[in-house]
């Protein structure tokens, strides 16, 4: 895992599941992995469309 925070101030998605792991928090663990996916998915699925218009648009 890459990733870091700043303790009590900042905290990055792949520490949050690592420390709901490490705390025997699965469910939290996988609520945020799963928040993580769609999350990706999503923007993954806007990138595409947006890929898709702009090429139609070009001549």
């Amino acid at each position: 895992m890459v990733g870091g925070n700043i303790p009590g101030v900042t905290q990055v998605l792949s520490i949050a599941i690592y420390d709901h792991v490490e705390a025997l928090e699965y469910g939290a663990a996988h609520t945020v992995s799963a928040m993580l996916l769609l999350a990706s998915f999503g923007l993954l699925v806007l990138v595409y469309a947006l890929n898709r218009r702009l090429a139609v648009m070009r001549p």
